[in-house]
Parts: C-alpha cells; structure tokens; sequence
C-alpha cells in the first residue's frame, strides 16, 4: 500500500509536471513552426513585389505618376481645362478649386480599428473639385467633353448642369444662350499619407 502511495505521490509531483512541460513545449514548437512559415510567405511575397516594382520602367512610372500623380497641380488642372474649353469654342466664365467634400469620404472602423483591405485603396486617394461656368453652344460642350475623355490624366464629371439664358457680368450681358454649371474632380495617389 505504501509503494502504490509513493507510485501516485511520485506521478503527481514529478511525473505529470514533466509532461505538461513536455505539451507547452511541442506547442510552442507549433506556434514557432507557423510564425516560420509565416514569415517565408511574407518574406517570398515581399521579394516578389520588390522585383515586380524594379521591373517597371522610368517610362512607365513617368507614364503612371502623370495619369494619377502624388499630388494635384492645381494651377496645371486649371490651366489644362481652362484651355480645353478655349479651344472646344467655349467661354470660360469662372473656375474655382476645393477639395471633395468631406462627407464623400468614408471612414472605416471596425473593433480593431483596422481597415478593410479593399478600402485601402479608396483612403489612398486625394481629390480636387473644379467648379466651372462655361458659356456656349451644345456642340462646344461636346467637343469639350470629348477632349476631357481623352486627357493625359482622367477628370471625373462630378455634376454638370446646363441652363438657358444670358449671363451677365457687371450688368453688362456677356452672352446669350447656354450657360454650363459643371464640377470636375481630379485624383491624386498618395499611399504613404495614409
């Protein structure tokens, strides 16, 4: 009876510890073997973004930072679309810059505070409204549209509003026939901002 005592006595203060040390240790083994793999597919990842971001051309990056740049020239914006009604045969009245509102920005915030992965993209990117009146026929609105189709860098229609009638400035009638109200908006790309 004794020996079975010493047996369980023995077990429980010697024997079982080592075995739970033994279980904490093959799970920690576990845990590192997949922080391991982890960091290989971040590492592999990593590498292969780094090649594909070399691999890209000072052509095609001048291409990219032109299309969507890090900033928005403003005073270049203005002056592009200020031209481009000019030569579509429409009178420019006014042309004033502001930022998009901050009511079309969204916020995302979950428990964590992380955002979702495909917002990121959407929190990258800065615009600038364009608020412009143009005076002129139907026909210049859409030779001046078809030239913001095919700009070196893409401006978004955000409302366009035509009414008839005359303009007047300084109570002297400028023109007579249809009056553009329009908003364009041009993005920018700048993923370290955020």
């Amino acid at each position: 009876m004794v020996l079975i005592v010493l047996v369980i006595v023995a077990f429980v203060s010697y024997i079982k510890p080592k075995f739970d040390e033994l279980r904490d240790l093959e799970n920690d083994i576990v845990s590192y073997k997949a922080a391991v793999a982890d960091a290989t597919q971040f590492t592999s990842l990593l590498a292969e973004l780094t090649n594909r971001a070399d691999s890209v051309s000072a052509g095609e990056l001048q291409a990219l930072e032109k299309f969507l740049p890090s900033e928005t020239d403003v005073v270049e914006v203005e002056q592009d679309i200020e031209a481009m009604a000019i030569l579509s045969g429409l009178l420019p009245i006014s042309i004033a810059v502001s930022d998009a509102e901050e009511s079309q920005r969204e916020v995302f915030d979950d428990e964590e505070g992380e955002i979702p992965s495909d917002m990121l993209l959407e929190r990258s990117l800065e615009a600038k409204r364009f608020n412009m009146t143009l005076v002129g026929e139907y026909d210049d609105l859409k030779s001046f549209l078809e030239n913001l189709e095919v700009n070196a860098y893409p401006l978004k229609i955000v409302s366009l509003e035509a009414v008839s009638g005359e303009l007047e400035q300084g109570g002297v009638v400028v023109n007579s026939g249809l009056i553009y109200n329009l908003v364009l908006e041009a993005k920018s790309f700048n993923p370290i901002q955020n």
